[in-house]
């Protein structure tokens, strides 16, 4: 039973770990494509104008 309790806290950790680490990725590719398109605007304003 505490073996079985054990490897469910690992599992729950990693699980955990896992989750963070996707969000953390999402985020950071997110906030790049949106310095991207900012980029992208301000050159087209500046093309336009």
């Amino acid at each position: 039973r505490g073996c079985y309790n054990q490897n469910e806290i690992m599992e729950n950790y990693w699980k955990r770990r896992i989750y963070i680490y996707k969000i953390k990725f999402f985020l950071s590719r997110t906030r790049k494509i949106r310095k991207r398109l900012d980029l992208l605007k301000a050159h087209l304003s500046r093309s336009v104008a």
